[in-house]
């Protein structure tokens, strides 16, 4: 299988179990890297035998746009809604990472959640 990876997406969205990030959001950053064959497209040149990054971005992006309490349920979705839509994708595999989760009194850089799918 071939790589095809998208990184450095950053979306303001409102994940978390507080009060505060519901309401006021944040940034999350979201790298994303798809397993699937990639020979024709090489081939090709032809986006109809490839994947369009910007139809992935929008997938991901309606996702984030969906809050929820837990960033591991939102890597989730995003790994689902991927396959689901890009049916040449055999494999997902995201970094969601939330910088400065409140943790009080910690200076955590950020969360970050890692899922192969």
């Amino acid at each position: 299988m071939d790589l095809l990876s998208l990184n450095g997406m950053r979306f303001y969205a409102y994940h978390g179990l507080y009060e505060q990030e519901n309401r006021e959001g944040q940034y999350y950053d979201v790298d994303l890297q798809l397993s699937l064959d990639l020979s024709r497209v090489c081939s090709t040149d032809s986006l109809e035998d490839g994947i369009d990054y910007s139809k992935v971005y929008e997938t991901v992006r309606k996702e984030m746009e969906t809050p929820s309490h837990l960033i591991e349920h939102v890597a989730e979705r995003i790994c689902q809604s991927v396959k689901r839509d890009f049916p040449k994708v055999k494999d997902v595999t995201i970094r969601l990472r939330k910088p400065h989760p409140p943790i009080e009194g910690s200076t955590i850089g950020c969360a970050e959640v890692v899922l192969k799918r």
